[in-house]
């Protein structure tokens, strides 16, 4: 039988291909907890509500994400995944194994492989494409396609997804010099934009607003603001967010560096 999950998420892809020498943490980090809260705010003070999931991270010593656990709120394992890195710390490999399929609740397997296709022209990047396929079948049926176009500093500014039935969709993303994502443009199954946002960083780096400039179907431009705070590396150990200027999320982390 075959277990379906839903398509391919693009911020997790643009995240895993961002891992490794793009790393935004300061020191050197061993493990993250990372738990995330619903939240409201009396009285002009961000309060945490219910728990919503939580993230568990292993690092190598080069600040490379090598091991990703999620949990329910009930504590109950919901995937984990393995991430390898060749010389250069870029991602070459990552599997992910779902506890429960999110429909069909059995154990489902989510593979994805990442093939590096360099050009040259002398000693400079021209283009260079990721493939990245899904495996989420028990019967080893790949069912997703997605071909990641990476600028000549490695970031990815080009998904173009292809589902089961041929459908292709494609996202566009805009960077500024350092790397940092100021711009996402996502066109659906056509060419009309589905979604367009822009991001704005702190001194640290950090993402601090998100501006939805347009969604389809909705009928207002929403802005979304991150406010942290910091430990004595500049690492982020609290982060609340902000949905049109009211508190809908709280995340805290717990940081464990090698000694």
């Amino acid at each position: 039988m075959k277990n379906a999950i839903f398509l391919i998420i693009i911020s997790f892809l643009f995240f895993s291909c961002k891992q490794g020498r793009n790393s935004e943490l300061k020191g050197n980090v061993e493990s993250i907890k990372e738990s995330e809260y619903r939240a409201d705010e009396k009285f002009g003070e961000p309060i945490r509500e219910e728990l919503d999931h939580v993230l568990v991270y292993d690092y190598d010593e080069h600040n490379n994400k090598v091991k990703e656990i999620a949990y329910d709120n009930d504590g109950d394992e919901s995937y984990h995944a393995e991430y390898t890195y060749n010389k250069k710390n870029e991602i070459v490999f990552l599997e992910r194994i779902y506890t429960k399929d999110f429909m069909m609740n059995v154990l489902a397997k989510d593979t994805t492989y990442y093939y590096s296709n360099l050009i040259k022209t002398t000693e400079e990047w021209i283009s260079r494409e990721l493939l990245i396929t899904k495996d989420i079948t028990d019967d080893g049926v790949v069912t997703d396609t997605t071909k990641i176009d990476l600028d000549k500093n490695g970031n990815p500014f080009k998904h173009t997804h292809r589902n089961s039935h041929g459908s292709t969709s494609v996202t566009l993303f805009t960077y500024t010099k350092k790397g940092d994502l100021t711009e996402k443009k996502w066109l659906g199954y056509g060419e009309d934009v589905e979604q367009w946002e822009r991001h704005e960083y702190d001194k640290n780096r950090l993402l601090v607003k998100t501006n939805i400039l347009y969604s389809r179907g909705s009928a207002s431009n929403d802005s979304i603001i991150y406010e942290y705070k910091l430990d004595d590396k500049s690492n982020w150990i609290e982060r609340v967010k902000k949905e049109n200027g009211k508190v809908s999320q709280i995340t805290e982390r717990e940081i464990t560096y090698r000694k």
